[in-house]
């Protein structure tokens, strides 16, 4: 992870993948950590999961969230799928990625 802050910051702006880590979009606003890591951990093993709360509606998400997996292997094979069916939604996944002022 050091070696790809390190890269954010000598591109600028630029956009950097993250390769272990999943962005999750369109579930619904009552879902919380422990619920996507429910959700992908079928996948492979996860080392953090984080769903944003939105400070305007408490007890609500902002309907994204970022899965970070052990291999980068695992990453690409959820990307591929390109979305994760969960109760009657399906979820949109995508490569995360951070730049030189996401990693400060």
């Amino acid at each position: 992870m050091a070696e790809l802050k390190a890269k954010a910051e000598e591109e600028g702006e630029k956009k950097v993948i993250d390769p272990y880590t999943v962005k999750v979009r369109k579930f619904p606003s009552d879902v919380n950590e422990n619920d996507l890591r429910a959700i992908f951990e079928k996948f492979g093993a996860i080392t953090r999961v984080k769903v944003p709360m939105d400070q305007e509606y408490p007890g609500r998400n902002k309907g994204i969230g970022f899965v970070t997996f052990e291999k980068a292997e695992v990453t690409t094979d959820v990307v591929e799928s390109d979305s994760i069916k969960y109760e009657f939604y399906e979820l949109p996944v995508e490569r995360a990625y951070f730049s030189a002022n996401m990693a400060a």
